[in-house]
């Protein structure tokens, strides 16, 4: 039996409690996490992101692509542009500024979007599989700059690949099996 069956209806709270986090709702009835809201800050200012495929906005250009996490953490549509146009020029696209994705090549896109989780100057980046639709040309060479990225601006990269041939470029490698990463003693495992 319901316990909600035994009580009339009442009207919406304002406030509610979960049975480990507080929850509260906005000025227009939508309820928030705090833990989630904490959660997303940290996503949005120390972490960037970069996946096996791009996830360029279409209708967007290389540039309004990048600019867009620069806008989430509510800096002007000026310097936003600005620092859009200085990190595809760090990745060598400061001539495809105004290029739809359509528009560039595989490896082009790819830049983009290693552009666009820099920009916020992210302490990590996590990058899932992102040679994992290149070609091998273009895979090593994104590779060459995510290397020379990490050095020259101090961010970490956390790269998941199943491209053994890539393992040499890291500091560190670990493998995952089972459920549990453990360090390579050596690259030849």
């Amino acid at each position: 039996r319901s316990p909600r069956r035994d009580r009339p209806h009442s009207p919406p709270h304002r406030h509610a409690r979960t049975a480990t986090k507080s929850v509260y709702s906005a000025s227009d009835g939508v309820f928030l996490f705090p833990h989630l809201v904490c959660r997303a800050r940290i996503r949005r200012e120390k972490m960037g992101f970069v996946y096996q495929q791009h996830h360029l906005l279409a209708e967007f250009s290389a540039q309004e692509n990048v600019a867009i996490p620069q806008q989430l953490l509510g800096v002007g549509e000026s310097s936003a542009r600005q620092a859009a146009r200085d990190m595809l020029a760090l990745v060598g696209l400061e001539e495809r500024l105004n290029h739809l994705p359509s528009e560039l090549s595989g490896g082009e896109r790819q830049r983009v979007a290693v552009a666009r989780a820099l920009v916020n100057k992210p302490q990590v980046v996590l990058a899932d599989e992102p040679t994992g639709s290149l070609d091998r040309t273009s895979a090593e060479l994104l590779m060459d700059l995510l290397s020379n990225l990490s050095r020259a601006q101090g961010t970490s990269f956390v790269v998941v690949t199943h491209d053994v041939s890539m393992l040499q470029r890291f500091d560190r490698v670990a493998s995952l099996e089972a459920g549990i990463l453990q360090p390579l003693s050596s690259l030849a495992e």
